[in-house]
């Protein structure tokens, strides 16, 4: 096992899954604009625990305020709070594709017409990213 920390040595909550050979590393890094951020891992001799509260399975992220479950497709099932219990939205949440050609601002500017329009393609599966 290993520890990471970040600037001035705060230990940094992280994630590493073993597949075969390979670990992956997960971690929210705390990187300024235009800027760049170091990080360091140390190994441990003995496990420790993870500071924060962030618990991570394969269909489901959970801390002190949030609750969200998601099923095979990258859509989201549940997003509750958790001091009150309740959804926090009102149907469930998908990653979709938009076909957009406006008419003026291509670059940030989306039509009514286009809006009304069903996605192009939907996400099929969540997304991953993994470094090595």
């Amino acid at each position: 096992m290993f520890a990471w920390s970040g600037r001035m040595g705060k230990p940094v909550p992280s994630q590493v899954q073993r597949d075969g050979t390979t670990l992956t590393v997960q971690f929210l890094a705390d990187v300024p604009a235009v800027g760049f951020a170091s990080y360091e891992v140390q190994p441990l001799t003995h496990p420790q625990s993870q500071p924060g509260n962030l618990r991570i399975s394969e269909n489901s992220l959970e801390n002190s305020r949030f609750r969200v479950t998601l099923n095979g497709n990258g859509t989201s099932l549940r997003f509750s709070t958790r001091r009150h219990n309740r959804e926090a939205l009102s149907a469930p949440a998908r990653l979709a594709f938009l076909h957009e050609k406006p008419l003026q601002y291509p670059a940030w500017n989306m039509d009514w017409a286009d809006r009304q329009k069903p996605p192009a393609r939907l996400c099929r599966r969540p997304g991953r990213r993994a470094h090595r």
